[in-house]
């Protein structure tokens, strides 16, 4: 019976038959796999492009009063948003209209835990 061997680290941007990675390896990653952590507490807050590249969003803080998560408007995709904020107040996640005119299309609200 023949040993089973590990195959070596993969080179980045390698052109390897065998080595998966390569530079969209990163964006992969975020898209599938990342977390942003995102305090929001006395203001309504944008996110990037990139922080928005992240599958799973925690929010955090004390809220002041009822606040806005803004998600880019040219981008698209599908996110966890937990709620972790305390307060008696609650977060409401839009699209961010590309400017000074807020988008109101897609909304949703979270409350505080």
């Amino acid at each position: 019976m023949t040993s089973k061997v590990n195959l070596a680290t993969p080179a980045y941007n390698s052109t390897n038959w065998n080595t998966p990675l390569n530079t969209n390896f990163d964006s992969l990653n975020t898209a599938l796999g990342g977390v942003l952590s995102q305090a929001i507490t006395s203001a309504d807050v944008t996110l990037t492009t990139t922080q928005a590249q992240n599958f799973l969003i925690v929010l955090s803080g004390t809220l002041t009063g009822n606040r806005v998560l803004y998600l880019p408007n040219a981008i698209t995709g599908v996110w966890t948003v937990y709620n972790g904020t305390s307060g008696a107040y609650s977060v409401t996640v839009k699209s961010d209209g590309g400017g000074a005119t807020r988008s109101e299309e897609h909304t949703s609200e979270l409350q505080s835990h």
